[in-house]
């Protein structure tokens, strides 16, 4: 499973350009983005657009003009989201959903555009078909896209807002739980135990293991906005915890025996 920022730098790869020029204008544009050269990059349907430093002192104006995913390509993604509850809490979260281009892809959907569908328009540019500052946006886009996958979906066809919403239609539709209400849900518990120690039944020896692997594969919880993750914040505890009922249960196995 590859990064969206990874997919979408190496799309590069398909400039119809000459090997040689092609490594040239993808390393040249790559240096332009990673000097913060490029600014002002904004995400709209269907474009990118930035201004880029290059050897003269008025910046390029630059668009990149990317295809957007038709509305029945868009039905997928959502249905996908909608079904897949990990994926739309890490969405919600702010953070890219991993499996989603794969799942996407696997039903005919390119999440990540092909460069072949992609224009570079640079207003007083350099003349050339594919201009170095048009690779430079397109490489400060794949670094803004390691921290918010939102850009990508925005550029092609979908806002935060309107997506959201059609997520939570398609959740409707297919009657998936919305959640517990919290009319339902009591404090009791959260801060003091139901029972005592001796109530509490042990299946077996066997612990939850000290890298609380249920959290990992759960992921974080849906709504989830911290900066951690879910296992980075509880996971030292999960482990402290597992580690002091293991001695709880050792110190008692040890009293038992004669």
């Amino acid at each position: 499973m590859t990064s969206w920022s990874a997919q979408w730098m190496e799309a590069l790869e398909g400039l119809p350009l000459e090997d040689d020029a092609k490594a040239r204008r993808i390393r040249q544009g790559r240096a332009t983005a990673s000097s913060g050269r490029v600014q002002e990059l904004n995400t709209s349907p269907g474009r990118l657009t930035a201004r880029v430093q290059g050897g003269r002192p008025t910046p390029y104006l630059v668009a990149v003009d990317v295809p957007q995913l038709s509305n029945e390509e868009w039905a997928i993604i959502v249905d996908i989201l909608a079904t897949q509850v990990r994926l739309c809490a890490r969405l919600l979260a702010g953070q890219e959903p991993e499996e989603l281009a794969d799942l996407a892809k696997e039903q005919g959907v390119d999440l990540i555009p092909s460069i072949a569908d992609v224009t570079f328009i640079a207003g007083h540019g350099p003349d050339e078909e594919i201009p170095t500052v048009g690779v430079a946006v397109w490489a400060a886009m794949g670094q803004v896209l390691r921290q918010d996958p939102y850009p990508l979906l925005r550029v092609r066809g979908r806002a935060r807002e309107r997506l959201l919403h059609e997520i939570s239609v398609a959740r409707g539709r297919s009657g998936a739980p919305d959640g517990i209400p919290l009319s339902t849900l009591s404090p009791v518990g959260w801060t003091r135990a139901r029972g005592t120690f001796e109530a509490v039944y042990f299946p077996s020896p066997t612990l939850a293991t000290r890298q609380a692997p249920s959290l990992a594969a759960l992921g974080d919880p849906q709504g989830w906005a911290g900066a951690m993750s879910a296992l980075d914040l509880f996971g030292t505890m999960i482990e402290a915890a597992s580690t002091h009922a293991e001695q709880l249960l050792d110190d008692q196995e040890s009293t038992a025996s004669p």
